[in-house]
């Protein structure tokens, strides 16, 4: 939601006549932020690291760990 705030902000902007330099990177560093977000992300769940609050996180690594 934010990136197409973002993407409304730059069009106004460029609508008006105005640089859009500085809002195309943050534009691109918002993108950046998320993309690494999302790679973090993935990678803990290919780990198997349980999200924060799963009730049956312990019994599923002991689980997990037994069987290697």
């Amino acid at each position: 939601a934010r990136l197409a705030v973002q993407h409304i902000f730059i069009e106004r902007l460029r609508a008006l006549g105005n640089d859009t330099r500085s809002a195309e990177k943050a534009l691109e560093v918002m993108r950046d932020i998320l993309r690494e977000l999302y790679c973090a992300r993935s990678l803990l769940r290919r780990k198997g690291v349980p999200r924060e609050g799963a009730l049956d996180a312990p019994l599923r690594f002991r689980k997990a760990a037994s069987r290697r």
